[in-house]
């Protein structure tokens, strides 16, 4: 069994709720939701956005089964960029979320972005910001895209609902 580092892309598969199935089928993509998993002090934490806004959440907390992914920049630069973006008091995208659903639905994108992010835009940032490299020009990924941007192709364990490796 491979260990969760600082650093790697946790992409969940939430499919608990008509919002959620419609996330996915919209997108194209099991993933409705990305994270960055960050080790503090023996645990681990996924740095992410939420309705509450930029969140260190316990990775054990999580109730949804997740794929995970090794980190694509150097993991130090990525935990400090964690840190960094996080004390900008980042809100949550709604309008962006909203932005995202239209643009899947009638395949055209749309300028602009709100000042909040959604969580693919979050995750996306920091790995940018880290110096991880993307083949794709994008203004808002979706969590599908963000696991396919960062050719972040080893996976490194699927884990269910109880957090354990499956």
């Amino acid at each position: 069994m491979k260990q969760i580092k600082t650093g790697d892309l946790i992409a969940v598969k939430r499919q608990d709720s008509w919002l959620w199935r419609a996330i996915a089928k919209m997108t194209g993509s099991p993933y409705t939701h990305v994270a960055i998993a960050i080790r503090i002090e023996g645990q681990i934490f996924a740095a992410e956005t939420n309705p509450g806004g930029a969140a260190l959440v316990l990775l054990a907390s999580y109730e949804n089964p997740y794929d995970v992914f090794s980190c694509p920049a150097n993991r130090d630069i990525v935990k400090s960029t964690i840190f960094t973006v996080m004390r900008q008091h980042i809100h949550y995208g709604w309008r962006d979320f909203g932005r995202l659903a239209l643009e899947s639905i009638i395949k055209l994108k749309f300028p602009g972005n709100s000042e909040g992010m959604i969580c693919s835009e979050f995750v996306a940032n920091i790995y940018q910001k880290a110096g991880a490299k993307t083949f794709v020009n994008f203004t808002l990924p979706t969590p599908g895209q963000v696991v396919q941007l960062f050719d972040t192709n080893e996976k490194v364990g699927a884990f269910n609902a109880n957090n354990n490796q499956s």
